[in-house]
């Protein structure tokens, strides 16, 4: 019944390895800094696979879209009035100083935008198969051919 394949198993266990690591795997502040890449680096990717894919991936980019445009401007907003300010050369010396598990809540609530975001991108490519699978139905405007 449960039948997988290699590479799909190997995606899989990768995938979930990695995000223990970033979430989970000390020192914590690498795991933070990892999520702050991301955010800078989502809009362009976004923006690529809205442009260059087609059907599903096309719908999912564009799904996904609204809400990586949200997390930038916010994000941004976030750094320029919230941490510049408080930016000092013992950038590192600052995180060491912190408890873990308070570096762990923050990557938890920064992951929070990004599992709304693949949701919402999961939801606009089902919708558009959904309506690709309607298309093919037989109706009496649209005959069978």
């Amino acid at each position: 019944m449960f039948q997988f394949s290699t590479r799909t198993l190997f995606v899989i266990m990768s995938a979930s390895a990695g995000l223990a690591w970033v979430f989970f795997a000390p020192p914590q502040w690498v795991g933070l800094l990892v999520l702050y890449l991301l955010y800078l680096l989502l809009p362009a990717a976004t923006l690529a696979g809205v442009i260059y894919h087609r059907g599903g991936w096309r719908a999912f980019f564009i799904g996904c879209a609204p809400w990586v445009v949200g997390m930038t401007l916010i994000f941004w907003f976030w750094m320029l009035w919230e941490m510049l300010p408080r930016f000092r050369f013992d950038f590192l010396g600052d995180f060491s100083n912190v408890n873990s598990g308070e570096i762990i809540v923050v990557k938890l609530f920064m992951g929070l935008p990004f599992v709304l975001t693949l949701l919402s991108g999961a939801t606009a490519a089902g919708i558009r198969a959904w309506a690709v699978y309607l298309q093919r139905q037989p109706t009496p405007l649209n005959p069978p051919a």
